[in-house]
């Protein structure tokens, strides 16, 4: 077999199951073409190669079919959601240097503590990020935006006001 063969394996192989099933088939045929070119090839020999190139064929149908029905769950990347809702202190006051993070570009509040221009998007499992807020000498829970699901209204969820609590 000519080494300039061996740098394809890798990108073959990329293809997981079905890539190796490729493979596989193709040795089978390099070997059973070797001992086709023997005056006196051995049956068992031959045979076992069959059975061989058969097993690579099942496992390629096996993964092709694997791969149509167990396609993962679709979901819509462009469906964008605006999130709501003010930040205040736990004495009613507008917090300084409040920092949103969401695993996307983290937002600052306004000045007047409301969240604005906060936009956020499904996961590949389809599901809302979490939010959570910074600020210095406060904390508050996260909040993850999955349970406010059934109240979103023309992609916006409305988180209402979230309270900041002095850290002890």
């Amino acid at each position: 077999m000519p080494q300039d063969w061996l740098q394809f394996f890798p990108g073959i192989l990329k293809y997981g199951a079905t890539g190796l099933s490729a493979l596989l088939f193709f040795f089978a045929y390099l070997l059973l073409r070797e001992q086709s070119k023997k005056k006196d090839s051995d049956p068992k020999v031959l045979k076992e190669i069959r059975i061989y190139m058969f097993i690579s064929v099942f496992l390629a149908i096996i993964s092709l079919v694997s791969s149509i029905f167990c396609s993962p769950k679709e979901f819509s990347p462009t469906e964008e959601f605006s999130i709501a809702g003010t930040v205040k202190n736990e004495d009613g006051g507008i917090p300084v240097g409040v920092t949103i993070i969401t695993g996307y570009p983290p937002l600052t509040a306004t000045p007047q503590g409301k969240i604005v221009g906060l936009k956020v998007w499904r996961d590949p499992r389809g599901e809302l990020p979490i939010l959570t807020f910074n600020a210095s000498g406060y904390f508050v829970q996260p909040i993850p935006l999955s349970e406010y699901e059934a109240s979103i209204h023309d992609n916006v969820i409305d988180i209402g006001e979230v309270i900041l609590k002095p850290e002890d």
